[in-house]
């Protein structure tokens, strides 16, 4: 499912929504794993997709492990928050972050907003800028990849410990 999802997150159908789609067909995996596996489940096409893209475009090095390492820095965050919030706000986090995306979408066909480009490197405070919305989109893809698993996590560890008495 890796290798359709991520076909599909580089024409535009983001991956997530492919692997929920697929596990919903054909019941691939507990949902208690799903959380991780959402994450998880590319790793190795992103990989592979990553190097591709980096031999076709000549991306800034300094621009690019910044970005990298706040999206990492965020996700990290985030996994540890979002494994403590309960799943009902996790859904209403992802509602939210959805709507967003989904306002920015349309404007971006009304061409209210830019999109595309050709700029491959951020200095200054277009840099920092860029580095507090990744950071941000790092902490905020554990809502939709990490965080979900977090009170389901709990409750096993409770049911265990009360099945030990």
């Amino acid at each position: 499912t890796g290798f359709v999802a991520n076909v599909a997150d580089t024409v535009g159908l983001g991956s997530y929504a492919v692997v929920l789609a697929l596990q919903r067909v054909w019941a691939l995996f507990d949902d208690a794993v799903l959380p991780g596996t959402l994450v998880t489940h590319g790793a190795l096409p992103v990989a592979l997709e990553a190097l591709v893209f980096l031999q076709n475009v000549d991306v800034d090095a300094l621009t690019l492990v910044a970005l990298t390492a706040c999206s990492i820095g965020g996700g990290a965050l985030g996994g540890r928050v979002m494994s403590r919030v309960p799943p009902p706000a996790i859904r209403r986090i992802m509602l939210v972050a959805y709507a967003a995306m989904a306002l920015l979408l349309v404007a971006s066909l009304l061409q209210l907003v830019p999109v595309g480009g050709a700029l491959l490197a951020l200095r200054g405070a277009s840099l920092g800028a860029a580095c507090v919305g990744m950071f941000a989109i790092g902490a905020l893809s554990t809502a939709g990849g990490g965080g979900g698993g977090g009170g389901g996590r709990r409750r096993r560890r409770r049911r265990r410990a009360h099945s030990s008495r």
